[in-house]
């Protein structure tokens, strides 16, 4: 490197223009960094500096730019801060003392952007990131509140601009009640007492701005192994030996399909899908890897062994020709020896395949916001709420084919998956034996895409003869027991609400109704909030004198009993406490189908309980296609 000294931003913004390149994440800090660095800024009196990190750049002579490579996050939150700052003032109010401030205006010069050209039309930010990033839109349109022809393209969905949005609005409401002279001050603190360790790098040291990116961005909030994938793909097409045209068309296509993958995983905002879990799963379907006694295996595999510099930097003719003779030599496979290297279409197909999954593996978990037939958002719906477990990667291979499958295809697909999660996860003891199996599915079906070898599968694994070979009676049994022994009952038992919203379903569907209980408004998370006992657990009222006489222990068995309780939004369940049946009647009779067929009792005893508890068993026979003995239905309810 040429040079490294500490330097307070002041010096640093000394007539350089910087851009965060194209290889780099987007704005990744969220409350707890912000927070962090608003402590610092507050703690910094009014003599001291302040030692905020590196910043590390390398000068790109063609555009005058300072590519910043390390560095680009505190740098981001500082001129967020900044502008926040100095909205309060007008242009020509001065800012600071007499000898070292500085007009708004100018301060806006130095810092945020320069207006040049006939009548100021033409702005330059003097920090920002490389053009056609719907973060550099965002940027100038919202943070520094700059008219952009683009306007009508910034995407302030995406993970990063809901970043930049968030960090605005953070420091918005920590100046809100700052005078001038405070603000003055965390002007100065910014500007005058933050110093950073300015490193440029020179070129003729040897040194390459893709790989400092890799090994100095540890620090702060890690890189995800997806934002390092992307920063090596952009550095492998740096030595691709196709013609230039075709690399630059490359690397515009790999920064087009980050920036889509980006803007599904945070589409919504309360329910981000993590990086790396689809970045996991996609691993999974596309190489059909995987090791469970490995904490991260992808990341090991993907910058370590597939997408490397050795498997590109001798990909030219001649290499190309001696692994032609190597196969030929040593009689293997031209596609094993092809498999040691990496050329334009590999990593071609590897985006756009990664493009594509990203659309299906969000319209799985979002299945009401696709435009999928309505009995394909049902059944998706209710794996969704059992949870994917392993079939993620298997049924993210399958939606990215979804045009070219049958309808009643998919649906007996989905049916085996569901019934599969909820008998093996629901009914029996944990168990991950075939974690890999359905791993190697997603992968076979990915690589040859034969729907009736897929289907012919899953059948095995859920039935034989036409009937349910997973359920094991014996081993439900001894966990409904053991919940007797050990916990409440059926209340304890991990399936009790995906069981009771499915019987909930099966009533509303027998009259056609429409819904009257949503999934979110069960809770999904906790039992204790969504489950109504009937008989209630602490009442000594008279009404429920039937119950309150039994001894202690039947009490208890009659009270979580799979009769006595019913599924219920969190707003009618804290209405209902341990009121009497005739009170409960009043709220039951159209707070969802189940409550309303209870609410048809005269009142509620102990064979009530077990009428219902039985009729609800019989429900689950006949919709997972499982046998209860007869006789031991009693047993299983008291």
């Amino acid at each position: 490197m040429s040079g490294s000294n500490l330097q307070t931003l002041s010096e640093i913004y000394n007539d350089r223009l910087f851009r965060i390149p194209d290889y780099q994440r987007g704005y990744s800090w969220e409350d707890e960094q912000l927070t962090d660095f608003w402590r610092d800024l507050n703690n910094l009196d009014d003599i001291r500096t302040h030692y905020t990190g590196m910043i590390t750049v390398e000068h790109k002579k063609e555009n005058n730019n300072y590519h910043i490579i390390d560095g680009q996050q505190r740098l981001t939150t500082i001129m967020i801060l900044l502008q926040v700052i100095l909205e309060e003032f007008n242009d020509d109010e001065w800012i600071g003392d007499d000898e070292f401030g500085k007009t708004k205006s100018r301060l806006v010069e130095q810092f945020l952007y320069k207006r040049t050209g006939k009548d100021g039309y033409k702005i330059n930010p003097i920090f920002g990131y490389d053009k056609d990033n719907p973060s550099d839109i965002y940027y100038r349109t919202k943070i520094l509140s700059l008219e952009n022809s683009d306007i009508h393209n910034v995407a302030t969905d995406t993970l990063y601009t809901k970043n930049l949005n968030y960090a605005q609005e953070f420091f918005i409401k920590k100046i809100d009640k700052s005078d001038k002279n405070g603000l003055e001050v965390l002007v100065r603190k910014i500007t005058k007492q933050l110093k950073f360790n300015f490193y440029e790098i020179d070129k003729s040291d040897g040194l390459d701005e893709y790989i400092i990116f890799e090994t100095m961005n540890n620090r702060g909030k890690s890189l995800t192994t997806l934002e390092l994938l992307k920063n090596r793909l952009i550095y492998l097409t740096t030595l691709l030996k196709n013609e230039d045209e075709e690399i630059e068309e490359l690397r515009k296509n790999i920064n087009d399909v980050w920036k889509t993958i980006y803007g599904y995983l945070g589409k919504r905002s309360q329910h981000k899908i993590e990086d790396d879990k689809f970045l996991k799963d996609h691993w999974i379907m596309y190489f059909g890897e995987y090791d469970r006694n490995i904490a991260n295996p992808e990341k090991d595999f993907l910058l370590k062994e597939h997408f490397t510099i050795q498997k590109v930097i001798f990909k030219d003719s001649d290499t190309h020709k001696k692994f032609i003779e190597f196969s030929k030599t040593n009689s293997l496979p031209i596609e094993k020896v092809r498999a040691r290297y990496i050329d334009y279409s590999d990593i071609k197909n590897y985006i756009y395949n990664i493009q594509n999954a990203v659309v299906a593996y969000y319209n799985m978990l979002n299945p009401l916001q696709t435009d999928y037939t309505d009995e394909v958002k049902k059944w998706l719906s209710k794996i969704n709420r059992l949870g994917f477990d392993t079939f993620k990667p298997l049924l993210m291979s399958v939606l990215i084919n979804i045009e070219h499958i049958e309808e009643h295809q998919l649906i007996k697909l989905l049916n085996l998956i569901e019934t599969y999660m909820f008998i093996k996860f629901k009914t029996r003891k944990s168990s991950r034996t075939t974690i890999t199996e359905f791993f190697k599915l997603a992968y076979v079906y990915h690589t040859k895409k034969n729907i009736y070898e897929l289907l012919e599968k899953l059948d095995g694994f859920v039935y034989e003869n036409h009937r349910n070979k997973l359920f094991k009676f014996n081993n439900f049994r001894d966990i409904i027991y053991n919940n007797f022994d050990e916990k409440e009952g059926w209340y304890s038992w991990n399936g009790l609400q995906y069981l009771l919203y499915e019987y909930e379903l099966y009533l509303q569907e027998n009259i056609k109704g429409e819904n009257k209980l949503q999934w979110d408004e069960s809770g999904e998370k906790s039992v204790k909030d969504t489950i109504e006992h009937i008989y209630p657990q602490n009442t000594n009222r008279e009404c429920w004198e039937e119950f309150n006489n039994l001894d202690e222990g039947d009490r208890y068995l009659i009270l979580h009993s799979l009769g006595n309780l019913v599924l219920l939004s969190k707003s009618y369940n804290s209405m209902l406490g341990n009121k009497c049946f005739e009170d409960k009647k009043e709220i039951f009779s159209s707070a969802s189908y189940s409550t309303i067929q209870i609410s048809q009792n005269n009142k509620w005893t102990q064979e009530t309980i077990l009428k219902r508890g039985s009729d609800i068993l019989s429900f689950m026979s006949l919709r997972w296609n499982i046998s209860i003995p007869n006789e031991e239905i009693d047993k299983l309810l008291h």
